[in-house]
Formats: structure tokens, sequence, C-alpha cells
């Protein structure tokens, strides 16, 4: 045990140090001012809107506040699915390609070992990135516009567990191909299953059960859009004061809510998948010669 977290500490300094890392941060201060900067003077345009009627100019606040809450996290799902892909891309395969791995397979440790140190590493780190870029957001919304999301530390779990499904993904990918490679076949992946999450959504908003069939079997390829759903739907605020003419398009927050939303299993399934990813990468690394 102490040797994987010796793994995890050296994987861990290393890729706070990489290049890309520190970019990602600056474009992440970037988008988080361009954020804060909209969210501000949306939500000064909605008070100055207000009408006489207190009860339902709250909850239509809360909604229009909530909505860019949504295009905010949809946002941070990219972002932090790229970090992912950049920083442990090449996890594996390029210590494989310039032979850095060999000082430490033939030490006494486990490849097992190597790859779940390596895992653990890059897990901690973005957790951390996660953590950071989700509470600013939270906290942008609940500075300018006076709401906190329901359940949102339950949301921030599942916002770092995108995170997590991202690099289990990708660390599986490392053990078969260059790092390149890998991380364009990852971020694929997590654009065809968010594509198809939009996909559903407008099928559940049309009433086309076709449209919804297509986005549930991408979300089984990669399972992050469906987790940013069950998310988004256990965060987003009572509208019921709005009364049933409310338009289900608006109520729903469009492509960025959750009309079809996923339940509880998909936190199962995303586990179960991020299991299987890092056994995989385990299995197909003990087999491979360096």
């Amino acid at each position: 045990m102490n040797r994987v977290l010796i793994i995890a500490r050296l994987t861990f300094q290393e890729a706070a140090r990489k290049r890309i890392l520190i970019i990602g941060v600056v474009l992440t201060a970037i988008f988080l001012s361009v954020y804060w900067t909209g969210v501000h003077f949306i939500t000064e345009s909605i008070q100055q809107d207000r009408g006489e009627s207190a009860a339902i100019d709250l909850v239509a606040s809360q909604f229009e506040t909530a909505f860019f809450f949504n295009m905010g996290l949809f946002m941070a799902n990219m972002i932090i699915a790229m970090v992912a892909v950049f920083t442990a891309g090449g996890t594996i395969a390029t210590e494989i390609e310039q032979a850095t791995l060999h000082t430490i397979v033939t030490r006494p440790i486990s490849r097992a070992r190597l790859i779940i140190g390596k895992w653990l590493g890059h897990a901690v780190l973005l957790s951390l990135y996660s953590t950071l870029l989700y509470g600013s957001i939270v906290a942008i919304i609940y500075f300018e516009g006076g709401w906190l999301p329901d359940h949102f530390l339950a949301g921030g779990a599942l916002f770092i567990g995108v995170a997590l499904v991202v690099l289990s993904a990708t660390i599986f990918g490392s053990t078969l191909v260059s790092g390149a490679a890998n991380s364009v076949i990852v971020l694929l992946l997590f654009m065809t299953a968010m594509i198809g999450g939009i996909t559903e959504q407008i099928g559940a908003i049309l009433g086309r059960d076709s449209l919804v069939t297509t986005g549930v079997i991408s979300g089984l390829l990669m399972p992050t859009d469906p987790m940013y759903r069950y998310a988004v739907n256990m965060m987003k605020p009572d509208m019921s004061a709005l009364g049933v003419g409310f338009s289900s398009v608006a109520a729903n927050f469009g492509p960025f809510g959750a009309a079809s939303a996923p339940s509880a299993t998909v936190i199962v399934y995303a586990a179960v998948f991020s299991l299987a990813l890092l056994a995989g990468a385990i299995a197909v690394f003990n087999r491979r010669d360096l």
C-alpha cells in the first residue's frame, strides 16, 4: 500500500507540473471571469424587471438563475474532461515510449499497483480541480443570484465523478494506444455522449422516442452525460408556482437540463464502468511487453 501511495504522490507531482495543466488553469480562470460577468449582468437585468407578484417573481428569478447555473456546469463538464484527458492521456503510453517505466517496473512493485497508484494520483488532482471549478460556479450563482441549488453537495460529488469516469477511460486507453491517439479517442467518446445527451433531451421535449433511445445508447458508451443530467435534475428549483401552462421546454432548461432524466442507477453503472476500465487497464498492462 505504501508503494501505491508513493506512485500516487509522484504522479500527482508530475501532473501538477505539466504545462497543459497550467494552460488549463489559465483558460479556466478566463472562462470563470467571462461567466461571472455574464451572470452579473443577467441577474442585474432580472432584478430590474421584477413585477408585482413577489412569489411568482422569486420562482421565475430562480429559474433564470438555475438556467445559467446549468449552462455553466455544462461548460465546466467539458473543461474537466479535457483536463483529465490531456493530463493523463499519455500516463502509461508515453512512459513506455520514453522507457521511463523500466526504472519502476524492475523494482519490487506489481504492475497492478503501478496502474492503481497512477490512477489515484491523477484522481486526487482532478478531484481538487473539479471541486474548485464547481465551487466557483456555485459561489458565483449564489453571490449574484442569491440562489443555492438543492443538494448542491451531492451535485458536486457527481461532477467529480464525471472527471473520474473520464480518467478511468483515459488510463485504460493509455495501455493500448499512444498518448495522442488515446486523447482523441476518449474526447470523441465524451463528445458522443454529450451530443447524445442533447439529442435525448430534444427527443423528450418533442416526444420523439427514437431520439431518446439514441441518447440512452450513447450514454452507455460513456456515462458522463447521464451523470450530468442526473445532477442537474436533482438540483433544479421547484417551479410549480409558475403554473401548469409554463413551457416544458423552459421548465427542463432545454438542452442544458433533464427533460429526460436518468434514474439513480446511472451512479451504479458509472462506478461499475470505471472499475471495469481500471481492471481492464491492469489486465492489458500485465500482458504488455515493455
